[in-house]
């Protein structure tokens, strides 16, 4: 019985000592849990608009560094551009919202709103996300300020205006004898509200400067007035989302037009647009707008009022220019403010070469010293004579090697600036050619064609629905789709043929030497490539179409005006079916 109560308790002993073994090496792993959040993000206008992309990398990349919390992230994008002030699709915007906040199974914790969001937040925000908190960025509205704080107690307003103020003074300060500022803006009534902040900005200087505004303009008109500017003229590009007649249109693709078309200085307001061309000025930057908006987000998550949080002015703008456009321009750096930033310099001569630039001194030093050492020595000249020569040798050698080197290392550094340029033109998502190498080879082919005239054909491919699979599968797996796709087209043409990813899903592909009689063959082997390998989703098949537009350079014809074709082209496939080809 002693034995059997001792075997008991010894069993006891060692299965509770097992237990707590269990208990503490799963202790690291329940401490590394994170709670997760989940964040809706609302942009005001199409995923393709460039600020929207910059605003969602900041967001992410703050947020991602909080280690207490997993951050799950849904996009949704309003496209107000295109149904402005449309009361219907306002509403069947607010009634879809609602009904996917009561049956997702995934409702947002915390909503983020870009800009121009404050007037539909305040009609529908608490019918559709009830006691949510929101961070919404002000735009500069009195109205919707007011409307929102008194419809939403739990919202944080981010007020985040543009410093048109500072852009004016920047262009005065930079320009000798400057008398028109040109206002790039458009139409839209969220671009309306800020042509208001613009001419309030611009009242103190009505004295020095006449300002022309191209907001009553149809697109067509407002590059013609560009193109024909008054004498001591610059441009202040603001955005341009939709036009007088009501065309809407992608602002970077604008600023791309007016740069290539006008011979006038310009300045811009965001930073995403510096780059392309213009000089600079008091940049707008999305990214810093979002990083803050994280940090807000993640003080509300941890339980601070809306009332106790603030962002302070100007963090997100900074004097930034371009060098490469301030040298096109003369503009020298005197002019330019304090703490300003230049992007796009030249190498500095110095940085680069300082250690041969010090050896070189030495060595003159040296050879200077020897050879007072020789006058003061007269007694020991044919000695000093003999020393002279052996350092000489010892120089000469110490130079040649030195030069020897200075060619290895340009050699590197001319290698190294060819790895560099190559990684500047591949898209990193779809390891496709960017929109710049697919530009600069279209005017490549261009000249030949002007030259010899051997013709060359482009197609415009876009992914039929592509919203629906980031919706349905989320946007990892749109990249994956991209990718794919981006390999089957690749199989699908010729070696020499340039695949280049023109944006978003949008595909642009080259076909040097082709003719119109052979450009259809080429469409719809690569539409029924798309066709034939569809992709999987954890062994769920995920069908991908494309809509192709096709157009062959025509006489008289510019590059604008053949990729034009090929868009309308594209769009009518999509507009007429989809899953199609359209010559034209």
């Amino acid at each position: 019985m002693v034995n059997n109560w001792k075997h008991k308790c010894i069993t006891f002993l060692f299965a509770h000592i097992i237990a707590l073994l269990i208990i503490l090496s799963d202790l690291p792993c329940a401490l590394a849990m994170q709670d997760e959040i989940n964040i809706l993000v609302l942009h005001q206008y199409d995923v393709d608009y460039t600020a929207h992309q910059v605003f969602n990398n900041g967001l992410i990349e703050q947020l991602q560094k909080d280690e207490y919390y997993k951050f799950n992230f849904t996009y949704e994008y309003l496209k107000m551009d295109q149904f402005p002030n449309n009361e219907v699709y306002l509403a069947a915007t607010a009634n879809y919202f609602k009904l996917k906040q009561e049956y997702s199974n995934r409702s947002p914790d915390v909503i983020i709103s870009s800009h121009g969001m404050a007037n539909f937040l305040a009609r529908y925000g608490n019918t559709i996300f009830g006691d949510v908190p929101i961070i919404s960025i002000w735009d500069g509205n009195d109205k919707d300020l007011i409307n929102l704080k008194e419809s939403y107690s739990q919202c944080v307003t981010v007020s985040a205006l543009v410093n048109f103020d500072k852009n004016i003074e920047l262009i005065l300060n930079t320009q000798q004898n400057i008398e028109n500022i040109y206002v790039v803006i458009g139409n839209s009534p969220y671009e309306i509200n800020m042509l208001e902040q613009i001419k309030k900005a611009a009242e103190p200087y009505k004295e020095e400067v006449n300002f022309i505004y191209l907001n009553n303009l149809s697109y067509d008109n407002m590059l013609a007035s560009l193109r024909s500017p008054k004498a001591n003229s610059a441009v202040l590009f603001v955005r341009y989302m939709v036009d007088a007649e009501g065309n809407a249109f992608v602002p970077v693709r604008v600023l791309d037009s007016i740069i290539k078309d006008v011979n006038t200085p310009v300045y811009g307001t965001y930073s995403q647009y510096l780059g392309s061309g213009i000089v600079g000025g008091y940049l707008y930057d999305f990214y810093r707008i979002a990083q803050l908006s994280a940090e807000l987000a993640i003080d509300v998550i941890e339980g601070s009022s809306p009332e106790e949080l603030t962002l302070a002015d100007e963090k997100y703008q900074d004097y930034v220019f371009d060098w490469q456009a301030m040298k096109r321009w003369g503009i020298d750096t005197s002019v330019l403010p304090d703490n300003s930033r230049i992007e796009y310099s030249d190498e500095n001569p110095w940085e680069q070469y300082a250690g041969y630039i010090v050896a070189g001194c030495i060595v003159i030093g040296i050879e200077t010293l020897l050879i007072l050492d020789l006058i003061k020595n007269r007694k020991k000249r044919l000695q000093a004579e003999a020393d002279l020569l052996v350092i000489n040798n010892l120089l000469e050698k110490l130079v040649d090697e030195r030069t020897v080197e200075l060619r290895e290392t340009q050699a590197r550094l001319m290698a190294l600036n060819k790895q560099l340029d190559l990684a500047s033109r591949i898209d990193p998502l779809t390891q496709l050619y960017n929109r710049r190498h697919i530009e600069e080879r279209l005017k490549e082919e261009y000249e030949v064609f002007l030259r010899t005239g051997q013709v060359f054909s482009i197609m415009l491919m876009d992914v039929d629905d592509f919203k629906k699979v980031n919706d349905q599968y989320g946007h990892d797996v749109g990249d994956m789709v991209l990718k794919k796709l981006s390999e089957t087209i690749l199989k699908s043409v010729r070696n020499y043929d340039v695949v280049a990813r023109w944006g978003g899903e949008e595909f642009l592909v080259l076909f040097p030497r082709l003719t119109s009689d052979h450009t259809e063959d080429r469409a719809y082997a690569i539409l029924k490539a798309a066709e034939e390998n569809p992709f999987y989703y954890k062994e769920t098949p995920i069908p991908v179409t494309l809509s192709i537009g096709v157009a062959t350079i025509k006489s008289n014809e510019t590059i604008r005006q053949v990729i034009k074709r090929a868009d309308d082209a594209l769009y009518k496939g999509k507009s007429t079916g989809k899953n199609r080809v359209i010559m034209t």
